[in-house]
């Protein structure tokens, strides 16, 4: 079991990764540029501890706010339905982990374990990433 930190919040509804767009004179480019930008601005202003240069440990929890076509009813009891809808968890930790590195950790290779969450919760949506040093054994 690894040494916790304390976790990063990040307010908003979680952000996936969207693929490279092309232009149409055939050059690559990402339509995420500034939504990435804002995000590392934010992890740079939470995490305090420098870049990690050993094993790590990620846990994910994406809390999404409901839908607005959901009864009341249904919002208050949001908590009991998981979080289905499209954008995969694979693609939100994909993004997070992008923008993580050179902030949190030298390189994502670093990352040994990763267990990820999708939820509902009244309130505005987050992103809670917990971070785990695993000691050299």
């Amino acid at each position: 079991m690894g040494v916790g930190f304390n976790p990063i919040v990040l307010p908003g509804n979680p952000i996936p990764k969207q693929r490279p767009r092309l232009s149409r004179y055939g050059k690559a480019y990402d339509p995420q540029c500034k939504e990435k930008k804002d995000t590392q601005l934010q992890l740079y202003n939470q995490w305090q501890c420098g870049v990690l240069k050993c094993a790590i440990g990620i846990d994910f929890k994406f809390v999404f706010h409901p839908p607005k076509s959901w009864s009341k009813k249904r919002k208050a009891a949001c908590c009991e339905y998981s979080h289905t809808i499209p954008c995969d968890v694979d693609n939100l930790v994909k993004f997070y982990m992008d923008c993580m590195n050179g902030i949190v950790f030298h390189d994502d290779r670093q990352v040994i374990d990763i267990t990820a969450t999708k939820t509902y919760a009244m309130g505005d949506g987050n992103t809670k990433i917990c971070l785990r040093v695993f000691d050299d054994e």
